[in-house]
């Protein structure tokens, strides 16, 4: 893992895996504590790292914000991916109205982006901190202003998702290069 990202975003000191290890009484899993956290900080090491995974059967879990109870270590050797060092704003195009953006990408950084050019976009009520790609996938769509601006998945275009696997797919637009 040290030679795909580097020793300084691999963490297995006890308190900082204590602090990534979820308590929620209402989510039917055991929490266990995590091996390491792993913070790749590209698409290119977030596949090697699950490809890496894959190899010595270890389990991962991906998490930006930590607010899904399905983000943390639920079997023993278990690292956690954690994706906020993945947090650009690829591209803003206003012409057609579209933004690429990484999984670590808040709503505290894209929101101001997109009212500078006078655009906006329908959140949930996750806060500042809450991961605008995470909002968009794994809530289907579900906030507090859905009645007036829509649901938030209806929003998403496409994707491009790591498998399971570690290969690389693509869908919506971004399969068919169309912007």
């Amino acid at each position: 893992f040290e030679a795909i990202v580097g020793s300084e975003h691999i963490s297995d000191k006890p308190h900082i895996l204590a602090g990534n290890r979820a308590k929620t009484p209402d989510y039917p899993l055991e929490y266990k504590s995590a091996e390491a956290i792993i913070r790749p900080g590209s698409v290119e090491e977030l596949q090697a790292v699950v490809k890496l995974c894959n190899k010595y059967g270890i389990v991962y879990a991906p998490m930006v914000s930590g607010v899904m109870p399905t983000a943390f270590a639920t079997h023993d050797n278990t690292v956690i991916l954690q994706l906020s060092r993945m947090n650009k704003i690829v591209e803003i195009n206003e012409e057609d109205r579209y933004v690429i953006i990484e999984p670590g990408v808040r709503h505290v950084q894209l929101y101001p982006e997109l009212r500078k050019r006078g655009f906006s976009y329908t959140a949930a009520s996750v806060g500042p901190g809450g991961s605008v790609l995470a909002n968009f996938t794994s809530t289907s769509g579900d906030h507090h202003t859905q009645y007036g601006n829509s649901r938030a998945n209806r929003y998403l275009l496409g994707v491009e998702m790591i498998l399971p696997d570690g290969e690389i797919i693509r869908t919506g637009s971004l399969q068919t290069d169309s912007g």
